[in-house]
């Protein structure tokens, strides 16, 4: 029988340790203070595929905060899906595929329909990929369990609210509906009770005999068999061996609403006919949502833990029943008493021991809803192999500098080595490494420690080291005003006196100033209206091209530096009726002080430039009339922690109404790529333009984190902008040598080949990197890499270079594919991102027919894995990028 990868909550440990244990020692871990609300729903299982549990949560009741899964050690929270997700859920290898998968309720209360969410895994990152859900039925349920009911070796999903329902799926992940029993309500329990080998399932009072094996579970009336009367109807169930005589016993609880009652398990010698004898374990309780069965003080029998939910009397107590003999005796030890709905067991850490997590079911604790808690059991905590607490992250420095890797472990007599690309670090043996100073060839190296015992060894993730030529970036951006509206993902809009108007004609900025009330930057505080962008506290130069003569008495245009509303700096150029005077002045806390003012000698000049400097606290401001031939109008020092820029205009004395009209505003500190490429999958000769069917399934963080890429940046949008094919990956270099690498951004392509910037019209900014001229190179997630044949003259307003206009614009031979005529693309189908595309890419794409999203097998960038794309990899085999 094939094997079948499910995540079980209740497992029994054959690790034994002589004696009883009294007491099973529990610390106290929090996992996530801002929890989903409401939140009912928790599992545990392996969901990334690195040996080690990690824990999911869900919001419910209404609430659409959505299902997230928590990745162990450091608990990293990762969106599955947004919505309700009531009543129950589990954990399990759905389709097969050797990864598990998510069943869960989705809507109000019992939910309204049920759900499976398939593992991006083996070909996405389940933290950063689309997790695709797949219908299964409109039906409300309250409890989901999931088990080989006919023994097909896939699994089948059990339901029950009114009606047990079985859904036996069928060949292609379809579905066959059977009701087994119409007594209600909660509370179901599988297990092979009559030990014939197969699944049964209990309820409260009954359990349901499997027709196997004679006959058929989908087809064949389940016997209904009697076990005790007198249970209400919202009951908790487990079939388990509680007194270790090899046959299965049937253990209940009251579960929800205002039935409490008694916990208690019954067994017998026939299940067939009876009678069940009850052993209580405790005769009087509140109602536990769930309960969970396992050997936690590793004595070799099954002990019970139980958690009382928020709506019954407080303390909610989380207990648990230290099995002492033979289920004759119980000891009760008391973990919390801030309760639990749905709690969940497993080895968290691998340690040997059981845990226990989950929350409660309410706001009870902040507006965010009850925390996420894990109970670790300490039993044998630290016998065993390392465990990678803290991962060591991604660094960034500048030349001269210096870097440190820190990682944190779980274990005793713990070693550490350090690795530079996998290559062992001379004297790396602590938990954190510094490097020596950095040179520019250090730039995208690997660092990972190796943590090992006597019990074994674990190896941390690659941290990439990002070295930079420079100081830190301003992150200033740079504005031609070439659109017909203002960027407003780059740009606020600051309207102090809600009078003034700004627009974007195509070519340049409007800030209009109405006349006969001031609009001035002094001591009643900025009052003139302005755009601000965000930016870093780092040295920077931009300038700005004003095209509108000033010629009426404090008319006034300019720049803000900002560090918050009372404390900036104001340069400006304004008119004093008679010529044009430059000027600067700090404000301190709303005070002003002027640093210097300086007369251009004329008045209605136009246009004029101006240029603002920041070298640490040292200002200047420059002026031209062309652009070309500047002149220092003055300079001071003052401290100020810069947080936005920005133009303005204004008025003030007679308020003179003025029309400001700006053709640009410049970080001329950067270098920026203006550039366009095609790629092949997408693109749609007929209209030379590319396809975006993947648009509403690209994520908002770029997807280039990882090998080959190994990508340290942070660029993300907050919302995809419209237009865009994908994301790629630019990358200079001063020569073809990969060592003479001057930077990375990610960067988003638009239909017409356009490579922009995160707001989905500038060209790409590159901050640190000086003008020069550089290579290109260009990278795609499943297309093959390209790099410009010749250095391109880089600077802050970069002229256009267009990779397809030709085979010889990119490096090497026939790096490219022609679409069309005078047409060129990078190759698709590199599914494995190798440089090479194989059969293994074909491979690849046929492992994952009929996927929908963000998948890598999807070289033509459809939406979804066909046999269109294998017919483009075989139409591409054996071309191979040709960057060094």
């Amino acid at each position: 029988m094939k094997n079948i990868l499910i995540a079980f909550a209740s497992i029994l440990l054959l690790h034994v340790v002589s004696g009883a244990q009294t007491v099973v020692p529990f610390n106290y871990r929090l996992i996530d203070s801002q929890n989903p609300r409401h939140p009912h729903t928790t599992t545990v299982g392996d969901i990334d595929g690195d040996g080690f549990v990690d824990v999911s949560n869900a919001s419910a009741d209404g609430y659409t905060d959505g299902l997230w899964w928590y990745r162990y050690p450091a608990w990293t929270k990762a969106l599955v899906d947004t919505g309700s997700f009531p009543g129950d859920r589990q954990n399990g290898d759905i389709d097969g595929d050797g990864d598990i998968d998510l069943v869960a309720l989705r809507g109000f209360d019992s939910g309204i329909s049920l759900w499976w969410y398939e593992n991006p895994r083996p070909l996405g990152n389940p933290a950063t990929a689309t997790w695709t859900r797949h219908f299964i039925d409109n039906v409300p349920s309250h409890d989901v369990e999931l088990a080989d009911i006919n023994q097909d070796g896939r699994l089948d999903i059990v339901i029950r609210r009114d009606t047990l329902v079985v859904f036996f799926q069928d060949t292609g992940v379809t579905w066959q509906k059977v009701a087994i029993s119409g007594r209600p309500k909660d509370g179901t329990g599988i297990g092979d009770i009559d030990s014939d080998g197969d699944l049964d399932i209990a309820i409260n009072g009954y359990w349901y005999e499997n027709p196997l094996p004679l006959g058929n579970p989908a087809t064949t009336t389940w016997a209904e068999h009697f076990v005790v009367a007198g249970w209400s109807n919202q009951v908790a169930v487990r079939v388990e061996d509680v007194n270790s005589d090899g046959r299965k016993d049937i253990i209940l609880a009251p579960s929800g609403g205002s039935f409490g009652g008694r916990i208690s398990w019954y067994e017998t010698t026939n299940p067939l006919t009876g009678p069940w004898t009850e052993h209580i374990i405790r005769s009087a309780t509140d109602p536990v949502h769930t309960f969970k069965a396992a050997d936690f003080d590793l004595d070799g029998d099954l002990d019970i833990i139980t958690g009382e939910g928020h709506w019954g009397n407080d303390p909610d107590d989380i207990i648990l029943w230290i099995n002492l003999g033979g289920g004759l005796s119980w000891y009760q030890q008391t973990i919390a008493t801030t309760g639990i709905h749905n709690l969940r067991i497993a080895d968290i850490g691998n340690d040997g021991d059981m845990d226990l997590v989950g929350c409660n079911a309410t706001n009870v604790v902040n507006p965010y809803g009850s925390p996420l808690e894990m109970w670790e059991n300490t039993l044998i905590d630290g016998v065993g192999p390392p465990i990678i607490v803290t991962e060591p992250t991604n660094q960034s420095a500048v030349v001269g500098q210096t870097a440190t890797f820190s990682v944190a472990a779980a274990g005793s007599s713990l070693v550490y080595r350090w690795q530079k690309n996998n290559i062992d670090i001379g004297g790396g043996t602590s938990a954190s490494y510094t490097t020596p100073a950095l040179l520019l060839s250090d730039n995208g190296a690997q660092y990972r420690c190796i943590i090992s015992n006597s019990f074994g060894t674990d190896t941390t993730q690659q941290a990439t080291l990002t070295v930079t030529s420079g100081p830190p970036p301003s992150n200033i951006v740079s504005d031609e005003f070439n659109t017909t509206h203002l960027n407003t993902t780059l740009w606020t809009f600051i309207n102090p006196k809600s009078d003034a108007v700004v627009s974007v004609n195509g070519t340049q900025l409007l800030i209009g100033v109405p006349g006969g009330t001031s609009h001035d930057v002094w001591t009643e505080g900025n009052k003139a209206p302005r755009i601000m962008q965000d930016c870093n506290d780092a040295d920077f130069e931009v300038e700005i091209k004003f095209s509108s003569p000033m010629s009426s008495q404090y008319q006034l245009e300019g720049i803000i530096v900002q560090q918050d509303a009372a404390n900036f700096l104001r340069f400006n150029l304004q008119s004093d009726g008679t010529t044009i005077r430059a000027l600067a002045v700090s404000f301190v806390s709303g005070n002003p002080t002027i640093r210097f003012q300086y007369s251009l000698g004329a008045n209605g000049i136009a246009p004029l430039h101006m240029r603002v400097v920041r070298t640490d606290d040292t200002w200047s401001l420059s002026y031209s009339t062309n652009g070309s031939s500047w002149t220092t109008a003055g300079g001071f020092t003052h401290s100020l922690a810069v947080h936005s820029v920005g133009p303005f205009a204004g008025n003030a004395g007679g308020n003179p109404a003025f029309s400001c009209l700006i053709d640009y505003f410049r970080n001329t500190g950067v270098v920026t790529v203006n550039s366009t490429a095609l790629l092949q999958g997408p693109y749609a000769d007929d209209g030379d333009s590319m396809r975006t069917d993947v648009h509403g399934f690209l994520p908002r963080l770029h997807p280039f984190g990882e090998a080959p890429w190994n990508y340290a940046g942070s660029d993300s949008v907050a919302s995809v902008p419209v237009g865009v094919v994908d994301w790629v990956l630019l990358e200079l270099r001063t020569s073809t040598d990969p060592a003479s690498y001057a930077g990375s951004r990610a960067a988003l392509l638009i239909t017409d080949g356009h490579i922009v910037d995160l707001d989905g019209i500038s060209p790409v900014s590159f901050f640190g990197v000086q003008p020069g001229s550089y290579h290109i190179v260009l990278r795609h997630r499943n297309h093959l890499d390209i790099m410009s044949a010749a250095p391109i003259a880089l600077n802050h307003a970069s002229s256009l270079f267009d990779f397809s206009l030709a085979n010889s614009q990119a490096y090497g031979t026939s790096p490219m594919i022609q679409v069309g005529v005078d047409r060129f693309a990078l190759c698709a189908g590199d599914v494995n991102a190798s440089g090479v595309i194989s059969a293994s890419d074909a491979n690849s794409v046929f492992n994952a027919l009929n996927r929908t999203g963000y998948e890598m097998g999807d070289a033509n960038l459809s939406g979804i894995v066909t046999a269109s794309d294998a017919n483009v990899i075989f139409s591409n085999v054996n071309r191979s990028s040709q960057v060094p």
